[in-house]
């Protein structure tokens, strides 16, 4: 990934059997003190399948770029 941008793997598990269709990626907000400070990124992609069963675990990639959605603020500094 380019700078200003970070990604990682969610980890998606039921207590009961789930059959879905899901986006390829999950979305991602970053939050700090309560306040949404990115929206998710953008995405053109089609949905997957998933066949969680009871206690099975599914990954998922998640993308977030850091560039504040406030007006005028810019990229989110690191470790804030």
């Amino acid at each position: 990934m380019g700078a200003g941008v970070v990604s990682g793997t969610v980890e998606i598990s039921s207590a009961g059997a789930v059959r879905r269709a899901v986006g390829s990626g999950v979305d991602v907000f970053l939050v700090r003190d309560g306040r949404v400070m990115r929206l998710p990124v953008a995405r053109d992609a089609v949905g997957i399948g998933v066949d969680l069963g009871s206690g099975k675990v599914e990954r998922l990639p998640g993308t977030a770029t850091l560039v504040s959605c406030e007006p005028g603020r810019g990229s989110v500094g690191r470790g804030t």
